[in-house]
């Protein structure tokens, strides 16, 4: 089994950065004082032991606080989550075998880079001055710096381990990077019908079955929020006007009043009707409409909803975590088997027509992609290193072009199938650089690498490099962040 655990590195490689370099430092120095720093912690607050390292709660809080400036803002039930917990363990370690690279070596963050990061912060978060930032981060003053820091190690790690790759390493990884694609490409919604996706259980069961075993979470409903729901209802547009009037007027008691007050109100009013009151709460999972309630706390009103007959407002009681459905249950089956096959299978309606057509080569592609209601793409002339910054290629498709045999040009691909979405493509033309591209160029790769933010260098150094982890211990991290209940619940 890898030593690291995959889904820490979409967290950690979130920026990117350059290093000066200096002369490397006297390796005994830095072993003593890592030794005299390890001796010194308590026991009890120890979170982590590892050859040559301890890590405390002082380490876990200020990678957490690295999240946060990076605009991860994770809600109380996130950070009890035990999952998380040991997940960020495991991320904040590799943060400081990073960081002690960068010390051994010599390397740092430039000035320019940390300023660069810091005003995207003030973006990010409103502000407009290094104080009103770190309130916002919730740390001290003093410890701003180290937490931008730690969020820009990737880079300058990545920059160091190409600039010291000996000839034949960096020359192959230049010719597959500087290779020169222009290509075309369609993305469809793979979403099966209902009743392919009831074809798809019967034809393809011992699939699905495999699959939803290996993949609990496709059984998983999405975080849903519980809401007392009362309403105007009105017969035609002449009534419409006065039962939104009314539904305005209750939101905003309920907005400056509370919720009991009104309850009151609706109850007391024949017009208004208490939907959903406390003891028969309205369920609803998270969709765009709602998602401002797992931003707010119990009591948050919305604004005046419309249905056909009715002017409605929600009042906030609780949200809760995703649950885990029955997968015994017919629906929960036929409503999860939608989801497998737009993973597993190209699903007929879209396929089949597209094949006919492409194969017939009538109608240029961009006609075909939109008759289909899809996405096309065309880029000419794209440096493959750039095709990884662009949401539109994910890892999968990059594959596929990294493998790109010069004989495949103006070659359709296979459909590639990622989260829910079909892939079509090809490409157009193909230039592989040569020995001047190099020698002119290498620089320019060396600086596009450090900002590549797939950080492979990194962790192909990391899979060789990493000292194994001895022990862990999360008792620290409960008795800040508390634990979460299977009820959704937090315990301290």
């Amino acid at each position: 089994m890898s030593r690291l655990h995959p889904i820490l590195w979409l967290l950690i490689f979130t920026a990117s950065t350059y290093c000066a370099c200096s002369p490397k430092t006297d390796n005994s120095t830095q072993n003593d004082s890592t030794s005299a720093k390890t001796s010194a912690v308590p026991p009890e607050d120890v979170i982590l032991s590892a050859e040559n390292m301890l890590m405390t709660m002082k380490d876990y809080d200020r990678c957490v606080a690295g999240l946060k400036f990076q605009g991860f803002d994770f809600s109380p039930r996130v950070l009890a989550n035990p999952r998380f917990q040991r997940d960020e363990i495991q991320r904040c370690y590799q943060i400081n075998v990073m960081r002690q690279y960068v010390q051994k070596n010599g390397l740092e963050v430039l000035p320019i880079d940390r300023q660069k990061a810091i005003r995207a912060a003030y973006e990010r978060f409103g502000v407009q001055s290094d104080d009103a930032l770190v309130q916002k981060l919730e740390i001290p003053a003093e410890s701003l710096n180290e937490v931008v820091d730690d969020t820009l190690l990737n880079g300058v790690v990545q920059k160091h381990l190409a600039s010291t790759l000996d000839d034949k390493t960096m020359h192959e990884r230049f010719d597959r990077d500087f290779r020169v694609f222009s290509v075309e490409m369609g993305i469809f919604d793979n979403t099966p019908t209902q009743e392919e996706a009831d074809a798809f259980l019967k034809t393809d069961e011992q699939a699905f079955s495999v699959y939803i075993g290996a993949h609990q979470d496709a059984l998983m409903s999405l975080p849903y929020a519980l809401f007392v729901r009362m309403a105007y209802a009105f017969s035609d547009e002449d009534s419409r006007g006065a039962a939104q009037k009314s539904a305005e007027e209750l939101r905003v008691m309920a907005s400056e009043q509370g919720l009991d007050k009104a309850l009151e109100k609706c109850q007391a009013d024949e017009t208004c009707s208490v939907l959903n009151d406390k003891e028969n709460l309205f369920e609803i999972e998270k969709t765009d409409a709602i998602a401002w309630a797992f931003k707010a706390s119990a009591g948050a009103v919305s604004e005046v909803i419309r249905t056909d007959k009715t002017e409605e407002i929600w009042v906030l009681q609780d949200t809760r975590p995703p649950r885990l459905r029955d997968a015994k249950d017919p629906q929960v089956r036929r409503e999860t088997a939608v989801k497998v096959m737009s993973i597993l299978q190209p699903v007929p309606h879209l396929i089949q027509p597209l094949k006919a057509e492409i194969e017939a080569e009538k109608t240029e592609f961009k006609s075909i992609v939109e008759t289909h209601h899809g996405q096309f793409v065309e880029l000419k002339d794209a440096i493959y290193m750039d095709l990884v910054h662009k949401s539109e290629f994910p890892p999968e498709v990059l594959k596929v072009l990294t493998d790109m045999k010069r004989e495949e040009v103006m070659l359709f691909s296979s459909p590639i199938l990622v989260a829910g979405k079909m892939y079509i493509f090809r490409v157009l033309q193909l230039n592989e650089p040569s020995e001047s591209d190099f020698a002119s160029q290498k620089e320019n790769w060396i600086e596009k690498t450090a900002a590549d933010p797939s950080f492979g260098l990194v962790y192909e150094w990391m899979q060789k490099t990493l000292p194994r982890m001895s022990s862990i211990n999360t008792r620290p991290i409960v008795e800040k962040y508390g634990l979460l209940q299977t009820d959704g619940s937090v315990r301290f």
